[in-house]
């Protein structure tokens, strides 16, 4: 089957504006996709496609679950949004957003049906099978060869896009993991969709799928076929079905779009963000911590591990709400790497609150061991009459080997870390960045002087450093050589 690969800068935009000085505005578009055409043999013709993935994930390996959409042209931008920012706010995980546009609407979204009145309207209707086969067999292939993607698949249809939903999820529910049916057209072939969901659902006894169902202000007997598909999910619950139905009679049929996707992909991702992991860490500790956030992201296709960001927002929580120890605890015993200053010294300054200097005095230590160019801890050490200088010891490393370290290092495809030699001092700079000192804890690792951050370079011995790591927050970023 000859595809066609090639992609062009989407035509979708938004304009920002911002004003530079008075009466001065500059204007810069921004694009949010980019424009796919795919041959299918299964349809007969070329259909395009607007894509969008994560953004500022461009150039990462990871992988990402597909959310495939209906009547792209019509809702991508706002659907591209919203996938984005619950991404940013940790609510579910980040998207691949894939918009197939239509060449006729009512041929592709529709199951056949018997009512005169649909014949008449949609005189082609009754392609849906056709359309789900190409899915299945063409495009599903192509966006796995072409962007790196998670087997997890999302549906989201809306009005007839939604009908399409749920005939597909009552039969081939194992094309996607989970559905968004958006007012569906219900009416259609005179409720028969609604007949066949309660047939599928009666006959089914296992179904690993989630799915999400609005209505807006829709009412008569679109009402009536809604509240009565409801009563079936609720009466046929197979193992593994997970589904809500949500009534909206604030929206119109139109409108009921935006927050129908906002909350569907919050249900079908409910459990993904640890909400209660405070509570988890104060009851069961830190094994219970790693078990339920594992279990979060199996079902989307997930092995995950507890992140060190992710620990240090749960110590600061536990620091608002005054359980230090168990932050302590958190951050000296279970974080697999060095601490950041900042949240030794915030934890250091809370014990000083509740007058206890002597853990106050061993986290103020440790950040200044870890990063001795930590001028708070200096401050606070000196406040408790305590020589910071007694505490650093001073490594001396050859030029020579400094030398070896002093070179360009590619940390992101934008972004290249320059590491050179000033009056016998290692520095390093980012792009528009002040140069830092890189102060040596050892001959090949350093903290960097007013960042959070240390640098460890490695090479072969006797010759230059190859590649160096950046640790910040418990992160690390490796960052590879460039060769002149």
């Amino acid at each position: 089957m000859k595809k066609k690969e090639s992609v062009t800068a989407l035509t979708i935009s938004a304009w920002i504006i911002y004003l530079v000085i008075p009466a001065v505005a500059i204007a810069a578009e921004i694009g949010i996709g980019e424009k796919v055409y795919i041959d299918s043999e299964v349809l007969g013709e070329t259909r395009e496609l607007w894509i969008s993935i994560p953004e500022n994930q461009l150039n990462s390996e990871e992988r990402y679950p597909v959310l495939y959409l209906l009547d792209g042209d019509s809702n991508f931008r706002h659907v591209s949004a919203v996938a984005e920012f619950l991404a940013a706010s940790n609510r579910i995980p980040h998207l691949i957003v894939v918009g197939v546009l239509n060449t006729d609407r009512g041929r592709d979204l529709t199951p056949p049906s018997t009512d005169p009145d649909d014949t008449l309207n949609f005189p082609t209707h009754g392609g849906a099978n056709n359309l789900q086969e190409f899915f299945k067999s063409e495009l599903f292939p192509f966006i796995e060869k072409n962007y790196r993607v998670r087997p997890y698949k999302i549906l989201v249809g809306h009005s007839l896009g939604g009908l399409f939903a749920i005939h597909t999820l009552t039969t081939r529910p194992e094309l996607f993991n989970a559905y968004i049916a958006i007012s569906p057209s219900l009416h259609w072939s005179k409720q028969g969709m609604v007949n066949q969901a309660e047939k599928f659902l009666a006959s089914t006894n296992e179904l690993q799928v989630d799915f999400y169902m609005t209505t807006a202000n829709e009412g008569g007997s679109s009402l009536a076929a809604f509240r009565k598909l409801a009563g079936a999910l609720g009466e046929h619950n197979p193992r593994g079905f997970r589904w809500d139905y949500n009534h909206m009679p604030e929206e119109t049929h139109a409108s009921v779009a935006l927050k129908s996707l906002y909350f569907g992909l919050e249900s079908i991702f409910n459990g993904w963000s640890l909400d209660k992991a405070v509570e988890v860490y104060k009851i069961a500790g830190i094994e219970a911590l790693e078990a339920a956030y594992q279990s979060g992201g199996q079902r989307y296709g997930y092995e995950r591990a507890l992140s060190n960001p992710l620990l240090l927002q749960i110590a600061s929580q536990l620091i608002d709400l005054n359980q230090l120890d168990q932050a302590a605890q958190l951050i000296t015993e279970d974080f697999d790497a060095v601490p950041p200053s900042y949240f030794l010294n915030l934890l250091a300054d809370k014990y000083m609150e509740y007058g206890n200097s002597v853990r106050a005095k061993v986290l103020y230590e440790s950040s200044l061991i870890n990063n001795p160019s930590d001028a708070l801890a200096k401050a606070r050490l000196v406040e408790m009459g305590i020589d910071p200088s007694t505490l650093i010891t001073e490594v001396l490393v050859e030029e020579e080997v400094l030398q070896s370290y002093v070179g360009d290092y590619q940390l992101q495809p934008n972004f290249v870390l320059t590491i050179f030699i000033d009056s016998s001092k290692l520095y390093s700079q980012g792009p528009g960045q002040r140069a830092a000192e890189l102060v040596p804890l050892s001959s090949s690792r350093f903290s960097m002087t007013g960042d959070d951050s240390q640098i460890e370079f490695f090479s072969a011995v006797g010759i230059e450093a190859s590649r160096l790591v950046l640790r910040k927050f418990g992160m690390e970023m490796e960052a590879v050589r460039l060769r002149q």
